[in-house]
């Protein structure tokens, strides 16, 4: 898959898609739709982003704050914690 990274003018003007978009170019011709990422995970099927249900990949987006280091949560599983 290509990826393409937006200015931050071009960001704004995406940011909070709740349905598919139609993305043309000067010329009047469709180069593009976007989808959310819930509408891509429901056309890429449950494989998209791996064995996480909507409600579990709803609930870490919800989530604020730094998180946690890997290396604290590799000794936490060490630990038997």
């Amino acid at each position: 898959m290509s990826k393409l990274t937006l200015d931050a003018e071009t960001l704004a003007k995406l940011n909070g898609l709740s349905k598919p978009t139609e993305i043309y170019d000067e010329q009047g011709q469709l180069v593009a739709v976007m989808l959310s990422p819930r509408a891509y995970r429901a056309l890429r099927g449950p494989s998209a982003y791996g064995p996480f249900t909507e409600e579990e990949l709803d609930r870490a987006a919800q989530q604020t704050g730094p998180g946690r280091l890997l290396e604290d949560i590799l000794a936490d599983l060490r630990a038997g914690r």
